[in-house]
């Protein structure tokens, strides 16, 4: 049975980028789209994106919810999730609600949480 990641659903309407096709500009997406070539540029997407395993991006990215399995140079805003899995890498700055970081990925970068992220709390001494 394959886990499913939460706050990344494919969908039939999803925009893929296959291994072997590289693309050097700006992707807008209304819904999801998936990366298992190289970008060079933009990703802005109302729905979620995942960088696949052997995908690469070098370029910013704003969606609602990042998967990253492949590499990234470049930053990330996300509204809702970062997903970092095991083989994932980062290099650049992540700007989310919340974020997973699973053991053995590789981010170089920092991490900014919003205000409505889970968990947190607000500082006493304003």
């Amino acid at each position: 049975m394959e886990k499913k990641n939460p706050g990344y659903d494919v969908s039939s309407n999803e925009s893929v980028i296959a291994s072997g096709t590289r693309i050097k500009g700006k992707i807008i997406e209304s819904a999801g789209v998936c990366i298992s070539g190289s970008l060079e540029g933009e990703i802005e997407c109302k729905g979620p994106v995942r960088i696949a395993r052997e995908g690469e991006v070098k370029g910013s990215i704003k969606a609602p919810s990042v998967l990253i399995e492949g590499k990234l140079n470049g930053n990330i805003e996300s509204a809702d999730r970062v997903e970092i899995k095991a083989a994932g890498r980062i290099n650049g700055n992540v700007n989310t609600g919340k974020i997973v970081i699973d053991e053995g990925s590789i981010f170089h970068g920092q991490v900014r949480m919003s205000k409505e992220s889970q968990g947190y709390i607000e500082s006493p001494h304003k």
